[in-house]
This record gives structure tokens, C-alpha cells and sequence, in this order.
């Protein structure tokens, strides 16, 4: 029995033997594997975060290793099971190679693959934008500016016109104004601000100009607002930001650099009417504080556009004019230019009177009034306007379809072209989307209006004579110059 047995003792004496010496290489002389798939997650300009896999059950940590002069040396290390590790810190703009071990008691891992990693230049902030100053009191000038972000902080300097730039204040981030009292009387200084964080200082390219007042004259009004009137004028209206003036100056002018006095109004009054009426333009406004000390700084406001104009299938607006040069059969060659003279607003409503006559001298052989009517057309106001002006539809815009007609003032108006229009070339101009009309001012009397609506007006006339079915063109006026400010 004993020799049947002996074999499979012997058997299992071998394998015990085996699992034993198993055993204790593993416990005892196992190196973890090395990390794999290093690679770079996020750079900045001082750090550099790497990833990797960890391939042991093993490891007591990791090695960080960098190259320096083609050695590799120790910069870090990483616990058990970590992944991930930020290194720093580093150089800006520099290029790096690093590479990863795992180790425990009994050695260190054959190293990972290499890597490598540039790390970015120093983010400077954006530098702040808009800045302005306004003049608070003899001594105070009030700097304000833009947020662009990515600071920490916001420094203020000064200067006058001939020193240099000098620090006299600073903000926490997203401050965007600062009260600079440390200015003389009636001293003119220029402003600018810088956005400041661990990399540098980012300075405004643009800087912004005030005067301090003299001592004991009146703080300057503020919020300053402009409402644009049809047929009345501007109204300004601002706030009093004083207890000690005389009065308040109105200023205008072409800029906010040309201001003059127009008018005063009595201290404590807030609002004032620049009845410009028909004086059309494009104008800039300024009120001061005036008391027997001297005068504030203007509180301003432009531009301000009181240029009214008519748009319509004609473009209207004070200044248009139309140059024409007219053949005539039979006669001799001449010019004829049309012009928007003035606006009348005496119904309420603005009529634009029209002239034309020679271009160098005057217009005012044919006058009458047009105005566009939204979605109508354009109409025809004869002249002088009366109190109840009758208003007769010219051309019609958008026009009816061809072959369509209407009266004016009693004549027959064909349309001959509608839209979207046709091409045509005057005075070696090509137009195109041009409609047309026909007027019948008489069984032998007709005139054709050629129309590039909205941008131009009226680009041709033809004007016919004797009975439809046998017309002679008595008359032709091609455009051969205009200006449409509208």
C-alpha cells in the first residue's frame, strides 16, 4: 500500500515546495511594473500637470524625473495610486521632458515613456479701455475706465503735460473708478490706468485730459441729456450738481472742441429749448456753472443730428440737390439743378421745399414743397404753404403694377415701370432697379420720369409734345451730378 502511495506523496511534497518559494519571491522580491501612457494635461507658464497609468498592485509611489543637460534627475514624487501630479515651478516659455517610475522596498520600475511639455509665456492682463475724467472740484478730478478683466488690481496715474507719468492711486479688481484729491487749482492733468496681476502691469492706450476748477468755483452740472424735437429744436436737460452758481452757460458748436455761448439761464434752472426750428445740423452741446469765482467744466452731449429728412422713393433732406443737363430740341444745351432749401414745420408736419433754376445763381425759379408718406409715395405741396395744405401724390412707391395709373393735381399718371425695376445708363452712369411714370399734363403735353428710388430720385426726364399717338421728345434732362445725405 505504502509503495502504491509513494508516487503522488512525492507529487504533492514538489508542489508544496513550488507554492512556497512562489510565495516569497512574491511578498518578497516583486519590482512594481512601470507606469505607461505618460502625457501632459494642462500647461501654464510656471507648471506643467502630467498624467499616467499605473500598471502594479504594488507600488509604495511614483518618481517624477526631469532632463537637465540630457540627465535625468528626481523633481518630484506621487503617492500610491495617484495618476496625476502638477510639477512646478518651472521657467516660461521653456521646453521640458520629463518621465515617471513606480518604486517600493524592493527597487524602482524600469521608466515610463518620455514626455514632453512647453510651457506658455506670462499672461499679462488686457490693459483697461474708455478712460475718462471729469472735474469734481479745485482739487478732485474723478478717473473712470473699462473692466477687460484678467487682473488683480487697477493703478492710477497722472501726469501734467510736460512730467512724467506718476502713481496716485489704486483699486481692488473690478473697481472701475477712482477719486484722485490730491490735484492743484486750475491745473491741467492727463489720466491713464493700468490692470495689474503677478505678471506685469498692462497700461490703457488711452489717457483722458481735465482741468481743476479755480477755488470756490461751482461744481459742474452732470448728466447732461439731449432730446432731438421735429420742427422745434434740441431740449437739454441736466442735473445741478452745485449749490453756489450765478447761472449756467448753454454752449454749441460743430465739436465738443468749438463750443461757444449761446445763451444763459438762471441758476437752480435745469432745462433749456435751442429753438433751432428750420437752422438744420448736426451740433454738439455743453452747459457750465458760472459764479463770480470762475466757471465750471462743461458737462457735454454729441453729436446731436437735426438734419430731418424725408426718405422715400425721392430722398429729401435740407442740402439734396439734382443736376440736370437739359437738351433741348431746337434750343441750347444748358444746366438745371434742383435743391431742398429749407423745412417748413408751421402745420405741424415737415414740408421741403424745393428750388431750381442755373446752378451758380438762383434756384428759386420754380418752387414747392415735397414730403415722402410712409408705404404711399412721395408727394407735391404747392407754394406758399398755406394753413391747410392739400398734398398731392406724385409718384407712388411702391409703384402699381405697369400699365396701372392714378391722377396728381387733376393730370394722368401711367406707370410705365414698376418694380423691381430695369437697368439704364445715364450720362454714362448705369442704374439699375429704375421704375418709371408717365404724367399727361395735357392731351399734348406728357413728361416720363425715370426714378433710381430711395438712393438717387429722379435720374432722367423726358418730355414729349403732340398727341400719343404721334409724340415729338421736345426735352431731355439727364442727371449729371446730386448729393442724398439721407
Amino acid at each position: 500500500m505504502t509503495a502504491r502511495y509513494l508516487p503522488f506523496a512525492l507529487l504533492a511534497l514538489a508542489a508544496g515546495v513550488l507554492f512556497s518559494c512562489r510565495e516569497k519571491i512574491t511578498n518578497e522580491h516583486f519590482i512594481p511594473d512601470a507606469p505607461s501612457g505618460l502625457g501632459v494635461s494642462t500647461v501654464t507658464n510656471t507648471t506643467v500637470t502630467l498624467r499616467w497609468q499605473d500598471r502594479s498592485t504594488n507600488e509604495t509611489g511614483f518618481i517624477i524625473y526631469r532632463q537637465q543637460a540630457s540627465v535625468w534627475s528626481p523633481m518630484d514624487t506621487a503617492a500610491a495610486n495617484q495618476l496625476n501630479i502638477e510639477v512646478g515651478p518651472l521657467q516660461s516659455g521653456t521646453t521640458y521632458r520629463f518621465r515617471v517610475t513606480a518604486y517600493n522596498e524592493d527597487g524602482e520600475s524600469a521608466p515610463s515613456g518620455e514626455v514632453e511639455a512647453h510651457t506658455t509665456e506670462p499672461q499679462m492682463p488686457n490693459p483697461p479701455t474708455d478712460i475718462g475724467a471729469t472735474t469734481i472740484s479745485s482739487t478732485i478730478v474723478h478717473v473712470t475706465w473699462t473692466d477687460r478683466g484678467t487682473q488683480d488690481s487697477f493703478l492710477v496715474q497722472r501726469r501734467e503735460t510736460a512730467t512724467a507719468w506718476a502713481g496716485v492711486g489704486a483699486t481692488a479688481d473690478n473697481i472701475q473708478e477712482y477719486n484722485d484729491s490730491t490735484c492743484l487749482p486750475q491745473t491741467h492733468y492727463l489720466f491713464r490706468v493700468g490692470a495689474k496681476n503677478q505678471n506685469g502691469t498692462s497700461w490703457s492706450l488711452d489717457s483722458a485730459e481735465a482741468t481743476t476748477l479755480p477755488p470756490g468755483a461751482p461744481l459742474p452740472p452732470e448728466s447732461l441729456q439731449v432730446t432731438v424735437v421735429l420742427g422745434t429744436g434740441v431740449i437739454l436737460v441736466w442735473l445741478d450738481r452745485s449749490s453756489d452758481e450765478a447761472l449756467f452757460e448753454i454752449g454749441r458748436g460743430p465739436s465738443l472742441q468749438s463750443l461757444e455761448v449761446r445763451d444763459t439761464v438762471p441758476e437752480g434752472v435745469t432745462t433749456y429749448t435751442d429753438s433751432l426750428r428750420d437752422t438744420v445740423g448736426i451740433y454738439y452741446y455743453g452747459v457750465r456753472a458760472v459764479n463770480d469765482n470762475g466757471y465750471s467744466s462743461w458737462a457735454t452731449f454729441g453729436p446731436a443730428d437735426y438734419r430731418f429728412c424725408s426718405d422715400g422713393v425721392i430722398p429729401i433732406c435740407i442740402g439734396n440737390y439734382w443736376q440736370y443737363r437739359v437738351d433741348s430740341s431746337g434750343g441750347t444745351d444748358f444746366d438745371l439743378r434742383r435743391s431742398v432749401m429749407s423745412v417748413d414745420f408751421s402745420t405741424g408736419s415737415d414740408y421741403y421745399l424745393v428750388g431750381e433754376g442755373p446752378p451758380a445763381g438762383s434756384i428759386t425759379d420754380t418752387l414747392y414743397y415735397l414730403r415722402n408718406f410712409s408705404g404711399e409715395g412721395c408727394y407735391v405741396i404747392s407754394y406758399p404753404l398755406g394753413e391747410s395744405p392739400v398734398p398731392e401724390l406724385l409718384y407712388r412707391y411702391p409703384p402699381l403694377p405697369a400699365g396701372s395709373y392714378y391722377y396728381c393735381q387733376r393730370d394722368c399718371v401711367l406707370v410705365l415701370v414698376s418694380s423691381p425695376g430695369q437697368s439704364m445708363i445715364v450720362s454714362g452712369v448705369t442704374y439699375t432697379g429704375v421704375i418709371a411714370f408717365q404724367r399727361f399734363f395735357s392731351p399734348t403735353h406728357s413728361v416720363q420720369y425715370y426714378l433710381k428710388p430711395q438712393t438717387v430720385g429722379i435720374i432722367q426726364e423726358r418730355e414729349y409734345r403732340g398727341l400719343p399717338s404721334d409724340p415729338t421728345e421736345a426735352c431731355r434732362r439727364n442727371i449729371t451730378d446730386y448729393r442724398v445725405q439721407n
